[in-house]
């Protein structure tokens, strides 16, 4: 008895279809480009949950109602998106989701002029962009999904291992949001919980004893001595240990005088010295704000 085969509708081309991919070689890139976006995109969301000030502060300054929901769900569709698309499981929906997402951060919040403006954030705009238009090639959960269309025996269980995947991400994430007592909010609500900040890094060998910053509360200020131009990284540590540091919230690279706004855990700070000399440094711990200026001509 010939085999009854089954017409998709639009919305299952949607969620689980892509164009057909003529070379193993295609498909192969495009896994790379998925992991690759995914668990980046992944990490990323994962540090920002339970969901930072900060990154409620940017929302405002976008200007969206609501600044608070619409941050947790930044940061929710980054940390469960990044692993659905991973495994590629509905991923144009996920990948347009991602896209406004990142689209929000780069042209509404740092204000990127689309395609000439060079930021991380643009990049991912595209990247995800091409996942709505091409799906996620033969090695996804996707893939297996659209046996059923043809074969009604085949490939059901992706539809299974993908609803687990979506499940277990959104899951975690709202547990991390709502459950985990973060460090970042404690020492937000409350300024006394920090006693000592430190500024450590390529100048200093990372010594977390070798660079005290002046203050209490919120403000924070340390001059540095440094001896020649070039790059230098940096980071923030507070009460003497690594478990509570600050560093860069983007990409980006600090050229003096310049002022940014930190992300708790973030990565090295990187800084263009534009010469010898003497260089202040401040830190607002209410805010994550910090700012580099030169202090005087060195010399």
């Amino acid at each position: 008895m010939d085999e009854v085969r089954r017409t998709p509708s639009w919305l299952s081309r949607f969620l689980f279809g892509g164009s057909s991919q003529g070379s193993w070689v295609a498909d192969l890139l495009l896994l790379a480009a998925r992991l690759y976006a995914g668990v980046t995109i992944g990490s990323a969301g994962f540090d920002k949950l339970p969901t930072p000030e900060w990154m409620v502060g940017q929302v405002e300054q976008v200007g969206f109602p609501a600044a608070g929901l619409f941050a947790v769900l930044a940061c929710l569709s980054e940390f469960a998106g990044g692993i659905v698309l991973a495994f590629g499981f509905l991923t144009r929906p996920v990948a347009l989701v991602l896209a406004f997402t990142m689209g929000v951060a780069s042209f509404g919040f740092h204000g990127l002029t689309p395609i000439t403006g060079m930021h991380i954030a643009q990049g991912y705009v595209w990247l995800f962009a091409v996942f709505v238009a091409v799906g996620a090639g033969r090695f996804s959960l996707d893939a297996l999904v659209r046996r059923v269309w043809s074969r009604p025996e085949g490939g059901k269980f992706a539809h299974w291992i993908g609803a687990l995947v979506v499940v277990t991400s959104l899951g975690y994430g709202l547990y991390r949001e709502f459950l985990l007592t973060s460090a970042t909010q404690v020492v937000a609500d409350d300024g006394n919980a920090i006693t000592s900040v430190s500024l450590a890094g390529t100048f200093n060998e990372w010594d977390l004893t070798a660079t005290p910053m002046s203050g209490d509360g919120d403000s924070w200020t340390a001059t540095i001595e440094l001896a020649e131009p070039g790059p230098v990284q940096f980071k923030f540590a507070a009460n003497g240990s690594w478990d509570l540091n600050l560093g860069r919230s983007d990409d980006g690279v600090l050229r003096v005088p310049s002022e940014a706004k930190g992300s708790v855990g973030g990565a090295n700070i990187t800084m263009i010295v534009p010469g010898a000399g003497r260089y202040g440094v401040t830190l607002d711990v209410g805010t994550y704000m910090y700012s580099v200026t030169r202090v005087d001509d060195g010399g």
